[in-house]
């Protein structure tokens, strides 16, 4: 079940985007975080989750996502070492239970 989760997306790209949007759509609780404040362009009008600029390897971008609340957290920016990175903070430091990144 995808409703009432808090998930965390790193990249609103075309695939981040989609996945923000569907996420919020089911009624998850979503954030989406990207470096560019111009990819929050890419979001639905209907996207009803938040929106976080910043580097999301840096901890201070996480923890203002609320990280510790994550449920999930998918990183899907279109630079694999900072997914694998992010994913890997994710997981060690915030134990957040379910981390997925995409990695080409």
């Amino acid at each position: 079940m995808v409703s009432n989760r808090y998930v965390i997306v790193v990249g609103c790209g075309r695939i981040g985007s989609l996945l923000a949007n569907r996420l919020s759509s089911l009624g998850s609780s979503v954030v989406v975080i990207d470096r560019e404040e111009s990819a929050f362009q890419n979001l639905s009008t209907e996207f009803s989750g938040f929106r976080v600029t910043g580097d999301a390897a840096e901890l201070a971008v996480l923890r203002q996502a609320r990280i510790d609340k994550a449920e999930c957290l998918l990183a899907i920016t279109s630079h694999d070492n900072v997914n694998l990175m992010v994913a890997q903070v994710a997981q060690t430091v915030f134990s957040v239970p379910q981390v997925m990144a995409r990695v080409n």
